[in-house]
């Protein structure tokens, strides 16, 4: 979102001839986490007939598209045939935004106090994004849950509880997130309480749903969407592990080592949809609750012929 203003200078007010993401190898030699582009623009204004080449070497072989493309909001998406798939999609789906607000789990600013590797007195089973595949969430760790059915913290602690977390006192007042009241108190909470939601890891090669049991709590590696009934947790579930859903998250995730993409609140709002009231939506619950695949229904849905399937499949590992 930060370099957005200089996309949009760039695009408008330079010709731009390259844009091409460098392989991983090319990242080693920084100091640091990066991911570098080469990126070749000459100081004119452009015409508007350019075309950007999105590979190095002969320009004549090179994969390209018309600069007037990266004009537009959001990251620059460099493959011309999804990026036209995608614009088709948003102009006539609503987006999971319109709906829904995806939500991180549950943030404790300690989690070496309150997340446990054995089950204790008042703990939950906790899922952190490394716990989830496509349908299914195993929990392996416990969180110390310290808030009531209300979601507010607990205005008094069961001994057991009290005298694990009474010695870390001091350090629980002093987490960044603490505003006064209890110092057991946890953070973001919303989807540990929420009866129904879908949820999936904050990283990932690919976007994998899961609808967790009752007693399970995201922790904060952990992205979910509270619905008001089940069956559309179970829809959005099926909905995010086809296969066209991750290529089409995968073309804006800001990129992590590996082959990683990250899957975050923006990503997800702005994935089409199928309409509200749509039969789709009855289809997906029960591909859903089965956790059968649902990749044939939704590229039926968004009409997505060979061309399209072959271009999405590109990226959709």
């Amino acid at each position: 979102g930060y370099a957005e203003p200089l996309r949009q200078r760039l695009a408008h007010s330079t010709r731009i001839d390259r844009a091409s993401p460098l392989p991983e190898p090319a990242a080693h030699a920084f100091g640091a986490a990066v991911y570098p582009m080469a990126l070749v623009a000459t100081r004119a204004d452009p015409s508007g007939n350019e075309v950007t080449a999105t590979a190095l070497g002969p320009k004549s072989t090179a994969a390209v598209l018309p600069q007037q493309q990266l004009r537009s909001s959001g990251p620059w998406i460099l493959c011309a045939g999804a990026e036209q798939i995608a614009r088709r999609l948003r102009a006539r789906f609503p987006t999971v935004g319109d709906r829904w607000t995806p939500q991180l789990g549950v943030k404790t600013g300690a989690d070496d106090v309150f997340v446990l590797d054995h089950k204790c007195f008042g703990a939950r089973p906790a899922i952190r994004g490394r716990d989830i595949r496509p349908w299914s969430c195993a929990p392996r760790r416990f969180l110390v849950w310290t808030h009531g059915a209300d979601g507010k913290p607990l205005a008094r602690l069961p001994e057991q509880l009290r005298q694990l977390l009474a010695p870390h006192d001091d350090r629980l007042r002093r987490r960044a997130d603490y505003r006064g009241g209890a110092a057991w108190q946890l953070f973001r909470t919303s989807l540990a309480l929420a009866p129904h939601r879908v949820i999936w890891p904050d990283i990932g090669k690919r976007l994998s749903a899961a609808v967790p049991e009752r007693d399970v709590v995201p922790l904060n590696t952990v992205y979910g969407i509270a619905t008001r009934q089940a069956a559309d947790a179970a829809a959005l579930a099926a909905l995010f592990n086809t296969r066209w859903l991750t290529a089409l998250a995968r073309l804006v995730a800001d990129p992590a080592r590996g082959g990683f993409r990250r899957f975050n609140a923006r990503v997800i709002r702005g994935l089409p949809i199928p309409p509200s009231g749509s039969p789709v939506w009855e289809q997906l619950a029960r591909h859903g609750s089965r956790c059968e695949p649902a990749d044939d229904l939704i590229a039926d849905t968004f009409e997505l012929d060979l061309a399209d399937r072959r271009a999405l499949a590109a990226d959709s590992l």
